[in-house]
């Protein structure tokens, strides 16, 4: 081999190897680029990763402190109206009762008034009955003493009237024994004159 052939061998050897370890350079550059790309990315990813973690994380802790605030200010809400609403029942109940005792106190008041009007009245009854009774026992002894007096005068007037016909029966008696006398005595008389006037007329013939 000669001198030219072995320095073009040379040469090509070393183009050969710096075309290799240029493009040996220029892949190891690419895979560098390549793997910070990647690198980059992964950092990327992780870190996007991170941070919505990171907001989920703050999202569920202010959720939960938002939901615990809101749990606490129901229960504080509850307890204002549980205590208000207490409150409220307990003023109606302090109403109800004092309407109650109004009103009780209204009905005794009412009662105590129909009791004495109903006391007054039976007063007022048993004042008319009684003297309903007394008028009533009185015109009864008035009608029995009325009675009594008609009873006795007429028992006086027949009394009287039993002596007045005695008398005037007498009387009568008395006049007819009379008149029947004189008609006797006339009829005597009669009978006498005759007994002459028959005697007479015998004694002429």
């Amino acid at each position: 081999m000669t001198c030219n052939t072995k320095a073009a061998t040379t040469v090509q050897r070393s183009y050969r190897g710096y075309v290799v370890r240029m493009a040996l350079a220029a892949q190891w550059a690419a895979a560098q680029t390549i793997q910070a790309a990647v690198r980059g990315l992964l950092a990327r990813l992780r870190l996007a990763r991170q941070s919505v973690a990171a907001v989920r994380i703050q999202a569920a802790t202010r959720g939960a402190a938002a939901r615990r605030s809101l749990q606490r200010a129901r229960s504080a809400a509850v307890r204002l109206q549980a205590a208000w609403r207490g409150a409220a029942v307990r003023a109606e109940l302090r109403q109800h009762r004092a309407a109650l005792a109004l009103q009780a106190g209204w009905r005794g008041h009412a009662a105590r008034r129909r009791l004495a009007a109903q006391r007054t009245a039976a007063v007022a009854i048993q004042a008319a009955a009684r003297g309903a009774a007394v008028r009533q026992a009185s015109r009864r002894q008035r009608v029995a003493a009325v009675a009594l007096q008609a009873a006795w005068r007429g028992r006086s007037q027949r009394q009287a009237f039993l002596r007045l016909r005695s008398v005037v029966l007498l009387a009568q008696a008395a006049t007819r024994g009379a008149a029947a006398r004189r008609r006797l005595a006339a009829q005597h008389a009669a009978a006498t004159l005759v007994q002459v006037a028959t005697a007479v007329a015998m004694s002429s013939v």
